[in-house]
């Protein structure tokens, strides 16, 4: 038996594949990154499990492309709209993961944030109003730059995800040019 639940779910997760096809062909024609891990010049060194260090990356950051970078992101100048489901749900701030941080429903994207304030213990954003702005300010400059692929995500998210965290941050506040 499906659910009308279960229907906005499977038409949630078609249009994020479709978006991030969308961005993975446009990711493709413009690496041009190269990183290389080498020994370092200490005497006693261990070498690290491929495993832990990929977990390390998870944990700490999302910087490396083609590793642990999510493969459909929309950068801005306020910061990265993630829409790689495997990261749904988690923000970051310059890369590092912020935990602990909560609101009446959850994220459906996840964000990296360029400058964000954050509580003493840097795991949490300091102000839910300055992350609001920071994610209205994400998903209107990211609607300008790629609106095929941003419209239809927006859309949903306002109809059909009133609840979530983003619906509510940004719905009341979007300019009055990204409404049109």
């Amino acid at each position: 038996m499906t659910t009308s639940h279960d229907t906005d779910v499977s038409e949630d997760d078609s249009l994020m594949a479709q978006a991030n096809e969308q961005l993975e062909r446009e990711l493709l024609q413009k690496r041009d990154v190269a990183v290389v891990i080498g020994a370092t010049r200490a005497k006693s060194s261990r070498q690290v499990a491929l495993d832990a260090f990929l977990n390390w990356l998870r944990l700490a950051m999302i910087d490396i492309r083609g590793l642990t970078y999510p493969s459909s992101i929309i950068t801005t100048a306020h910061g990265d709209l993630i829409l790689d489901p495997q990261l749904r749900g988690q923000l970051y701030h310059n890369g590092t993961t912020l935990t602990n941080f909560s609101l009446g429903g959850a994220f459906l994207f996840a964000y990296n944030f360029v400058s964000a304030a954050t509580c003493c213990d840097r795991h949490r954003p300091k102000s839910w109003r300055a992350t609001a702005r920071q994610v209205q300010q994400i998903w209107e400059e990211a609607l300008g730059k790629q609106k095929d692929t941003v419209l239809p995500l927006l859309v949903d998210l306002l109809w059909k995800h009133a609840y979530s965290a983003e619906a509510e941050m940004i719905g009341p506040r979007l300019e009055l040019s990204a409404r049109r």
